[in-house]
C-alpha cells in the first residue's frame, strides 16, 4: 500500500536547494563543462543508462584526452585502496547496433576523434562485447564488455537545474534518485511534483 503525499508536506519535512550556474549538485564533481557521478552501485549498461537520464545526464561520452585523463585520475584515486584488479565502470560507449562501429549512445556521435583502448581492445570476447567499461586492470583505459553484466558507471550532465534533498530518506522516492553517502538524495525534476511513501 501507499499514500501518495503532496510536495508541500515534503518540504515541511526536508530543506531543498535548487542549483544551476557554475555550481554543480553536492556529491557532483564538475570539470571544464560537465558534472561527473561516480556512481557505487552496479548495474547493466542499460539500467546505468535509465538511471543517468533520470537525472538529466547520460552515461559519461569520453570525447577529448583532457576529459579522459580526468576520469582516470578520479577513477585511480577513488580506488588508490581497492585490491581488486576487477573494478570497472560503464561508459556510454557501444557498438551493438553495428559490430566494430562504435558510438557515443545518447548522442549516436561515431568514436573517431579520440580513443583509449586497453592493449587488445576491444576483443568481442565470445561475440558478445558490446558495450564499453573503463577497466582498473589497465589503468581504467577502455574495455569492451557484455552489456548485461553489472558494474558501477559515470553520468554526466551539463549544470542544469537539478533538485537537491538535503538530509533525506532514500524511501521517498525509492531507487529512482541517488542516495550519496547518507547525506543527500539527488531527484529528477519530474519527480518532485508528488512523493510516493510507502507504508509498513
Amino acid at each position: 500500500m501507499a499514500l501518495v503525499v503532496p510536495i508541500c508536506f515534503l518540504l515541511v519535512l526536508l530543506h531543498t536547494s535548487k542549483v544551476s550556474g557554475v555550481a554543480c549538485p553536492n556529491g557532483w564533481t564538475r570539470h571544464d563543462t560537465s558534472c561527473y557521478f561516480f556512481v557505487d552501485m552496479q548495474e547493466s549498461w542499460e539500467d546505468a543508462s535509465a538511471h543517468c537520464e533520470a537525472f538529466d545526464s547520460q552515461l559519461a561520452a569520453i570525447e577529448t584526452e583532457r576529459e579522459d585523463v580526468f576520469i582516470r585520475n578520479t577513477l585511480i584515486h577513488l580506488h588508490a585502496h581497492d585490491s581488486s584488479p576487477s573494478v570497472k565502470y560503464w561508459t556510454d560507449g557501444t557498438d551493438v547496433a553495428t559490430e566494430t562501429e562504435w558510438i557515443w549512445a545518447y548522442s549516436e556521435k561515431p568514436i573517431l576523434d579520440y580513443s583509449h583502448w586497453c592493449p587488445n581492445q576491444p576483443d568481442n570476447f565470445n561475440s558478445d562485447e558490446d558495450c564499453m567499461r573503463l577497466a582498473k586492470f589497465c589503468g581504467f583505459g577502455w574495455d569492451d564488455g557484455n552489456c548485461e553484466s553489472k558494474h558501477y558507471f559515470i553520468c554526466e550532465r551539463y549544470d542544469k537545474d537539478m533538485i537537491i534533498f538535503e538530509g533525506g530518506d532514500q524511501h521517498f522516492f525509492g531507487h529512482r534518485c541517488m542516495y550519496h553517502q547518507g547525506l543527500h538524495l539527488f531527484c529528477p525534476k519530474h519527480l518532485v511534483n508528488t512523493v510516493v511513501w510507502p507504508l509498513a
